[in-house]
């Protein structure tokens, strides 16, 4: 079986991971007209929505790191294509700048749930990970962020929204 592309945004760096499912060689299987060989069997859909789930949450925890450190115009240019059609680089920066110094340095962040899902609220149907955080900040004790990312293609997951309340 021939290696699957995957693409996970990490902090600044888009990192290829490998993702294959290990089988025995073809040959260590006995072949035979009366037992012939069974073709791998497929990834399952809960094991293609669990892998998005994985991948989405390390973009999602990516994408957070970014803005953590102010650097909200690479969170931008890593977003996915319909992302960064729905407003200028410029204004997203603006907007999270507004949004985000009031509350100071990060205190900490807590995963709270993360979800597979084919629709995200004013978007296309496609294939979405949307994960939740417990914030808290210096100057805000308690916040919930939430960060939508994208299947933009096979494989590469990027951001296609961020909520903070």
């Amino acid at each position: 079986m021939s290696p699957v592309r995957v693409v996970a945004l990490l902090g600044l760096l888009a990192l290829p991971v490998a993702c294959r499912e290990d089988a025995p060689p073809s040959a260590a299987r006995p072949s035979s007209p009366e037992s012939p060989t069974p073709a791998p069997a497929a990834p399952t859909e809960d094991r293609d929505i669990a892998l998005a789930k994985q991948l989405g949450e390390q973009v999602a925890r990516g994408v957070v790191a970014l803005l953590d450190s102010g650097d909200y115009g690479s969170a931008w240019d890593n977003g996915a294509g319909a992302f960064r059609a729905s407003m200028p680089r410029t204004s997203w920066a603006d907007a999270l700048a507004i949004t985000r110094a009031p509350l100071g340095e990060r205190v900490s962040l807590e995963l709270r749930g993360v979800v597979f899902t084919t629709e995200a609220p004013a978007a296309a149907t496609g294939r979405y990970v949307i994960a939740t955080f417990a914030s808290s900040f210096s100057k805000r004790e308690r916040a919930e962020e939430i960060v939508t990312v994208q299947e933009d293609a096979p494989g590469l997951w990027r951001l296609a929204g961020y909520r903070i309340q």
